[in-house]
């Protein structure tokens, strides 16, 4: 296999940033498997959609902090922070789980701090990449970065899956406080190694015209209002149906090991080893050719349509063993959506104005995402199958609705775009 051609200049920061990625990505992985596995096996999924709830508006708090000290702080000193102290309140949890080996509020605690991890970390990513990458940097560069997340998973899934069958749930969180230190120290002068030019040291730096120019070349910007709601209206209903989703599926894998603590971190660990696996196989094989087609209509409607005919699946079926195989395959399909259909997504927001992109993106991600974790919670709370499946079915069918409108609006903008081109070749038909 070739090995990814990474300019010379940008070698030293790639390498940094990429092992960041895998740090991270390996620490997240190792303490969100504990986290589900020891809340599951110890308290219930019964109890899961409260502890859902107070996650998603935990992390919606947080989020926010984060992005206001941002503007104060530089972005070096959150990298490293955000790990000291993740590693820190994870060796803390690690230390008083035989304490408080059943208790609800602290096992919700450490359901909730795996949770913010992850979105803080993911945070981080973006942010260090966009300003120590920048525009000016390749595109092998951005996606060699971000393979260390499949590979984290792939490294740490078959590692929990192999030792769980000695080690319990609760010795990962002590791992993942380890690796959280060597992830901070990889930060550490990491901005000397920062890709700089002279035209982009006093404003903001932004990757998304460039894969655009390639992918989506428009010459105007959707500047309508609908295009931005119904942009808020598809990330509304995927974090949704993505969230009741998970949660059945937690559910399934609990009720089929019969809550067993050690099979429940054996089963996730593998379960997210393939995952990263085949996320890796598609992203080499089938995005970069669907993208490089200027093909983004299949990337983006495939998942809400497999999603909708697996969603149905959940009405009409029984049985521990059926619903352990459909939620489980359900959920599989986050490997479509991390390797092509979230790619694709990204893209249609080149659609709109680069100051008005910031916006919606901000908008979408800082408000619309939270506000659907909390909502999907609060419909999981009165524990009514019919609700959740039929709020599952309908959530989908919305997010397919929506989809469909926003790539009959880029059809539009094409159209519009290609007919003075079309006039000047044919002078005849004025």
């Amino acid at each position: 296999m070739m090995l990814p051609k990474i300019p010379r200049n940008e070698i030293a920061i790639v390498i940094r940033l990429f092992f960041y990625c895998l740090m991270t990505g390996a620490s997240y992985t190792l303490s969100k498997t504990a986290a589900d596995s020891l809340f599951l096996s110890r308290i219930g999924s019964g109890s899961l959609p409260a502890t859902l709830l107070f996650a998603g508006v935990t992390t919606a708090l947080l989020a926010s902090l984060w992005v206001t000290l941002s503007k104060h702080f530089s972005i070096e000193r959150f990298l490293g922070a955000t790990c000291y102290v993740s590693s820190l309140l994870f060796l803390v949890a690690w230390w008083m789980l035989p304490h408080y080996h059943h208790s609800f509020e602290f096992l919700s605690i450490v359901y909730i701090l795996a949770e913010v991890k992850g979105c803080l970390y993911a945070i981080n990513v973006v942010s260090s990449m966009n300003e120590m990458m920048g525009s000016k940097s390749s595109r092998t560069s951005w996606a060699v970065v971000l393979l260390g997340f499949p590979i984290s998973s792939i490294l740490i899934g078959v590692l929990v899956g192999v030792e769980s069958v000695v080690l319990g749930a609760g010795a990962w969180l002590l791992v993942a406080s380890i690796i959280d230190v060597v992830a901070g120290a990889s930060t550490i002068g990491v901005v000397k190694h920062a890709l700089r030019s002279s035209s982009e040291k006093n404003e903001p730096q932004d990757v998304t015209d460039q894969i655009a120019q390639a992918t989506l070349p428009l010459a105007k910007y959707a500047t309508n209002t609908s295009f931005a709601n119904w942009f808020s209206v598809l990330i509304a209903a995927k974090v949704v149906v993505l969230t009741i989703i998970a949660f059945k599926w937690r559910v399934a894998a609990n009720d089929f090991f019969a809550a067993n603590e050690n099979s429940l971190a054996a089963f996730f660990g593998y379960f997210y080893a393939v995952s990263g696996s085949a996320t890796l196989v598609i992203q080499y094989v089938v995005t970069g050719r669907l993208l490089s087609k200027k093909r983004v209509v299949v990337p983006i409607l495939v998942l809400p349509i497999a999603l909708l005919f697996l969603n149905t699946l959940f009405i009409i079926g029984v049985g521990v063993t059926f619903l352990f195989v459909v939620s489980t395959i359900a959920k599989s399909m986050d490997v479509w959506r991390r390797s092509t259909h979230s790619t694709a997504v990204h893209l249609l927001y080149t659609n709109v104005e680069r100051q008005q992109r910031r916006g919606l993106i901000g908008r979408n991600h800082a408000l619309i995402k939270p506000l659907a974790e909390i909502a999907a919670s609060l419909i999981l709370l009165p524990a009514i199958l019919a609700l959740e499946n039929g709020v599952l079915i309908g959530a989908t069918l919305v997010w397919l609705f929506a989809t469909t409108r926003l790539i009959g609006v880029v059809g539009s903008i094409r159209a519009a775009n290609q007919r003075p081109t079309e006039t000047a070749s044919n002078p005849s038909e004025e």
